[in-house]
């Protein structure tokens, strides 16, 4: 096969007399799905003579960048793609002589409509019956009320036979009854008859609506003309490729651990894809690149900044900002930071060898520089009206090392994380997580950008099997002196933590103390136990100890803090 290639961009400068037009029909074969955007591939088979032909493909996406629109493509022999173009066009409407679609529509509304006058005649019939007994009604009603009293009299004045009498009235009676059965019999047809020419008149709506569908004007049509050059009749293929923005995929995780002195964690990486570009991609070959073509490529651009002075009584400051600035001190598990071990940590965790071994691998990974790329494994769907479809990616176990945390002052559980060293083939993208303990769903997170080799900690909800507990030991205010008055504060607290667990756990309290930026605000910190760290992460004041707890120990520390200030003036702890 001989390949040759254009983009939209690049054609001949002189363009010779078409031999003949070649109408191709495409498919959707490939797509590379990026976080933001994707790169389309489809398919188009042709067959053409001799000379310079034409290629014209009308079933493309009406929404895609047509300045990305490029063609490659090969055949049994050598040609050559002079040009591409691509427009927005309707095709001309069918002569009104080659409709038959039309025709037959308008045949079978004249059918109806023959139907219908026929049950129309049928009624007219049927009333006319109506009529007729209506009027033998009348009569018989009008003999009913006279003849009685005619035959009483006749009675009387001949002395005829009453048995004559009540044959008469018997016989008037039976007429009015069969008048009657027939009038409603008839008027029953002619209800039944005037639905079904409801109905009838519903199918030649019906009808004439899809005639007038075929009338409307055309749809638009996104149509490629791929001009070609060859000396010999050529029969090949050529791919279309474009770049789509209305597509994406993001990774969710779902992170299994399950506790014990072998800890393990098992992590199953999947992918949510979508695209809204108004068709379907089927049986495609599925690639989800970490690449970014959506943003910008390159670097902010700095202007002059100047600085000027001016004269405050007469021109208008700018306002000063509301308030100082000031250190915030939170609870540390409410921050990043803890995601990363420190020095007392990880020497009680020690130099671990953590071995990654992938179980199940649904996709092909490829690294191209910091682009990871994932070839999703077989044929895929991605539906075209936004439906996301998840797809399995990878899944690895790890060996992990469990840690807990405890902020008490804040919140008096202890939490469960485990230490983990990425040894997937690449990245681990920031995703949503589903987080799963011993089987059990405890919550969702989100995972953040974790190179390959990288260590990381990662949270697993409330660990059950420790108890914590602050329990306050002093809280004073006062102040002392002869000469001159000092005020003080002391705090004193009890931290306890116990465990039920069968392992021993490497357990870190966050505790935290004032601090002062006042020279003469003096912060006398106290500790039954020297701290493992204080000032950690750089949040002042903010102290933790590091300890392993063994199962059913318990482990007690006493802290605390007194501040010392000049009497006269008044202290505030800022939180």
């Amino acid at each position: 096969m001989i390949r040759t290639s254009i983009s939209l961009l690049a054609a001949l400068a002189v363009f010779p007399a078409f031999a003949a037009d070649v109408t191709a029909t495409s498919a959707v074969t490939a797509a590379t799905v990026y976080p933001q955007g994707a790169l389309v591939s489809r398919k188009v088979t042709f067959s053409v003579a001799a000379g310079d032909n034409r290629v014209i493909v009308s079933d493309l996406p009406m929404n895609f960048d047509a300045a990305s629109l490029r063609v490659t493509g090969e055949g049994t022999g050598e040609f050559t793609i002079l040009s591409v173009d691509h427009r927005i066009d309707r095709l001309p409407p069918a002569p009104d002589a080659e409709n038959p679609a039309r025709d037959a529509l308008e045949a079978e509304i004249e059918a109806l409509e023959t139907r219908i006058r026929g049950i129309e005649k049928a009624n007219d019939l049927l009333q006319a019956d109506i009529d007729g007994e209506e009027a033998r009604l009348k009569f018989a009603d009008t003999l009913i009320k006279r003849e009685p009293q005619r035959m009483v009299d006749e009675v009387d004045a001949t002395r005829a036979d009453p048995a004559t009498w009540i044959t008469v009235i018997g016989l008037l009676a039976d007429e009015t009854g069969k008048a009657k059965r027939a009038i409603v019999e008839a008027e029953a047809k002619i209800d039944d008859n005037s639905r079904l020419i409801d109905e009838l008149y519903q199918e030649i709506s019906e009808k004439q609506q899809a005639i007038a569908a075929l009338e409307l004007p055309p749809t638009d049509k996104s149509i490629a003309t791929i001009e070609l050059a060859s000396d010999q009749p050529i029969e090949g293929e050529l791919t279309i490729s474009y770049q789509v923005w209305n597509a994406g995929w993001q990774p969710v995780y779902d992170l299994r651990l399950d506790q014990g002195e072998a800890a393990k964690l098992s992590i199953e990486r999947q992918a949510r894809v979508s695209q809204t570009t108004g068709e379907d991609w089927t049986d495609v070959a599925l690639t989800l690149s970490t690449a970014r073509p959506s943003g910008r490529v390159d670097a902010p651009e700095l202007y002059p900044m100047g600085a000027y002075i001016y004269d405050p009584n007469v021109a208008y400051p700018q306002e000063e900002a509301a308030g100082a600035a000031y250190d915030s001190v939170a609870s540390p598990l409410a921050e990043p930071a803890p995601m990363v071990m420190n020095e007392a940590q990880a020497e009680l965790i020690g130099g671990l060898e953590r071995e990654a071994r992938a179980t199940t691998a649904s996709a092909l990974v490829d690294l191209q520089g910091q682009t990871v790329v994932f070839r999703i494994a077989g044929p895929a769907d991605v539906s075209g009206d936004g439906t996301v479809r998840q797809l399995g990616v990878d899944q690895a176990e790890f060996d992990v090392k469990l840690l807990a945390r405890s902020a008490p002052e804040f919140d008096t559980n202890a939490y469960l994380y485990a230490t983990l060293v990425n040894g997937f083939s690449g990245p681990l993208l920031p995703g949503r997580t589903s987080i799963f303990r011993d089987g059990t769903f405890v919550g969702q997170g989100s995972l953040p950008l974790i190179p390959a080799g990288k260590e990381v900690v990662l949270p697993f909800g409330v660990l059950d099997g420790i108890t914590v507990k602050r329990s306050v030991l002093e809280r004073t205010t006062g102040d002392f002196g002869v000469i001159g008055t000092t005020n003080q504060r002391i705090e004193r607290f009890e931290l306890s933590a116990e465990s039920v667990l069968t392992y021993a756990i490497p357990l870190t309290i966050y505790e935290r103390i004032p601090y002062s930026e006042n020279e003469d605000l003096e912060v006398l910190p106290s500790s039954s136990i020297e701290p493992s760290v204080v000032d950690v992460d750089g949040k002042r004041g903010v102290r933790n100890w590091t300890f392993v707890l063994e199962p059913g120990a318990t482990k007690v520390i006493e802290t605390g803090w007194e501040l010392r200030w000049p009497g006269g003036m008044e202290m505030q702890l800022q939180p």
